[in-house]
């Protein structure tokens, strides 16, 4: 029997996957969110939005971070990409 709250966590899914992505790049280029957060020219809760809220970095600070995560722009706009599946 499919509940709303079972619907509702399917069309969240994607959205969870884009933020456990980006913060397991961020582990794995050996940055904290505050270290990244440093290096971008941003506050901590920023990154963290990112990792949880489902925010996305706005345009003008992708470039930069897909450097910081030694990504190309393409590859770190995959990583965001909601659409992704889990």
């Amino acid at each position: 029997m499919t509940t709303a709250r079972t619907m509702l966590e399917k069309a969240q899914s994607p959205v969870r996957s884009a933020r456990r992505r980006l913060a397991q790049r961020r582990a794995a280029a050996g940055y904290t969110q505050q270290t990244l957060a440093s290096r971008l020219g941003v506050d901590r809760i920023t990154v963290w939005r990112w990792e949880t809220r489902g925010n996305k970095p706005q345009v003008s600070l992708r470039s930069k971070l897909a450097r910081a995560l030694a990504l190309t722009p393409a590859q770190l706009d995959e990583l965001l990409a909601e659409a992704a599946a889990d």
